[in-house]
């Protein structure tokens, strides 16, 4: 299932790949969401923005067609059986679904399927584009906007 959604004051940097604060642009996001329905009776969930190159069902299904075991003893190698330009971001889609379904199936969390190496992991908001078309344009500002997102999202912030 496709999707899309506004975001104010959003645009792409000079090389047209990551958001940057653009004031008075409104750019639309467009996403899809893959629906895993299993035999167990769950529904799995993922979201994922758009795909470079076509329609996200044409590319899920050219996925799907091309999906194939992992080489013997070494299922963490699939993707490196197949060719480069046959390996995609998309992968990622049916792999959050599919592990959504197993955290299910299993009554455990994610990091307990992989051998739970820690149970929480430090995060941080980015300013990393921040400063693109004077969004973060002083000192002043960028310490702003670190008390907000210390408060939105918790203790860390990192300024670039």
């Amino acid at each position: 299932m496709e999707f899309e959604y506004p975001l104010e004051d959003v645009g792409t940097d000079e090389h047209g790949f990551n958001l940057a604060y653009d004031p008075g642009e409104t750019m639309t996001r467009k996403l899809f969401a893959l629906q895993v329905h299993t035999d167990e009776g769950a529904t799995d969930e993922s979201r994922r923005r758009e795909l470079p190159g076509g329609r996200p069902d044409q590319h899920l299904h050219r996925l799907l067609d091309q999906a194939q075991p992992a080489p013997p003893g070494a299922p963490l190698e699939r993707d490196q059986a197949r060719p480069p330009e046959e390996r995609s971001d998309g992968n990622g889609a049916i792999d959050i679904a599919l592990w959504d379904f197993a955290g299910k199936y299993y009554d455990a969390p994610i990091h307990e399927l992989l051998g739970t190496y820690r149970e929480r992991i430090l995060a941080y908001a980015s300013t990393y584009h921040g400063d693109d078309a004077g969004g973060l344009d002083s000192p002043d500002a960028f310490a702003e906007d670190c008390l907000a997102s210390s408060t939105r999202c918790g203790r860390r912030t990192r300024p670039r």
